[in-house]
């Protein structure tokens, strides 16, 4: 193995590519890591690992991730680099995060944050005040999440960071549907559409005009909802992002069931029976991209469709296979969580066996 390559070098490949390319970073961060070793190059070491950490759980391999941010969090302290500290905290708080435990997450975030705040690092501290946000969010805690993305926001508006701006309006407006104000939702979903729109976001946009269009639906203002899931579905087309494609004609499907006199919009080419044409397509796509939430739903709307048209034997057609693909998905989702309350327990285990270690008395010579 060539160990002369810069290890900085390679740990910014690595950092650049963990999100369009995960997988790729991991190997280019693997490479970092050999050649800091061989090096004895503790920093590039442990940014090394940090990265490595990142990159699993971005992929889901969260016992791996786990154990990479911890191993990076002790050399980082080693350092004494507090940044290097708050980052791999935020990340094991991710890493919680998506294990469901979000109690442990908001531990981890809150000691990452105060590490921020000492620094003066505002849009690393934006960044912490988004993961507090969302963590009260997922336990239903939703003023205290408004109250945290509201301080994410404020940092970011100081920043003039509008791209952050934007999914921090989208983030309060998820607050405000949950909680069933559906008009203070719009509100908010609207701020971060004209944002998305200034600073040329195109995943921002489709998401924003996608939020704005259920709304729309909910409060039962059919074109505007047509209007808005149109100018989503464009985007998503646009930006090749197949998943929303997915989601989007569900949605419109869903719509035109509900509202078929609606008139056709300039550019939409689909006639005859549009509520079947969207429906159909958005189940082929999911059924492609193994999408089986999207799939499921769109089982659903196309029974009730199939029902409502007195055509019974392919409204049973379509109910079998929305069981068949609800029993695949719960199957798939317990495998998960058990795989996640593993990792939780081992997590667990590992702290109490330090904890009693360090209470065990030693033995004088």
């Amino acid at each position: 193995m060539e160990y002369s390559l810069d290890v900085d070098q390679l740990n910014q490949q690595a950092w650049a590519l963990r999100i369009a390319d995960p997988h790729q970073a991991i190997t280019i961060a693997a490479r970092a890591h050999a050649a800091a070793e061989h090096l004895a190059n503790q920093r590039g070491t442990a940014q090394s690992l940090y990265i490595l950490g990142d990159c699993h759980y971005r992929v889901g391999d969260y016992e791996r991730a786990r154990e990479y941010q911890a191993i990076a969090f002790g050399l980082f302290e080693t350092l004494d680099d507090r940044a290097g500290q708050a980052n791999s905290l935020n990340t094991l708080g991710n890493i919680h995060s998506a294990l469901g435990d979000h109690h442990t997450a908001f531990s981890y975030y809150l000691r990452s944050l105060s590490i921020r705040q000492v620094l003066g690092d505002q849009q690393a501290e934006a960044a912490s005040w988004n993961n507090i946000g969302n963590v009260h969010f997922h336990l239903g805690d939703y003023d205290s999440a408004i109250e945290a993305h509201q301080k994410s926001l404020a940092l970011k508006e100081a920043l003039g960071d509008r791209a952050g701006m934007a999914i921090s309006l989208n983030n309060i407006g998820n607050v405000y549907k949950e909680r069933g104000d559906s008009h203070g939702a719009l509100q908010w979903y609207l701020k971060g559409l004209a944002i998305a729109e200034e600073v040329d976001h195109k995943y921002g946009q489709a998401g924003a005009l996608g939020n704005i269009g259920s709304i729309y639906q909910a409060l039962a203002d059919w074109p505007a909802a047509q209007e808005y899931h149109l100018r989503s579905l464009a985007i998503e087309r646009t930006i090749g992002n197949r998943h929303g494609e997915a989601e989007s004609l569900l949605q419109i499907g869903e719509l035109y069931l509900g509202c078929a006199d609606l008139p056709a919009q300039p550019g939409e080419h689909i006639g005859g029976d549009r509520a079947l044409s969207y429906l159909q397509h958005s189940l082929a796509l999911a059924n492609e991209l193994d999408a089986k939430e999207i799939g499921l739903r769109g089982c659903q709307v196309l029974s009730q469709l199939y029902e409502q048209r007195g055509d019974f034997e392919q409204a049973l057609a379509y109910h079998r296979r929305f069981h068949a693909l609800e029993r695949a998905l719960f199957n798939e989702q317990l495998s998960e969580q058990t795989k996640k309350l593993q990792i939780i327990y081992q997590v667990e285990a590992s702290k109490k066996e330090a904890e009693l270690n360090a209470r065990r008395p030693r033995l004088r010579i």
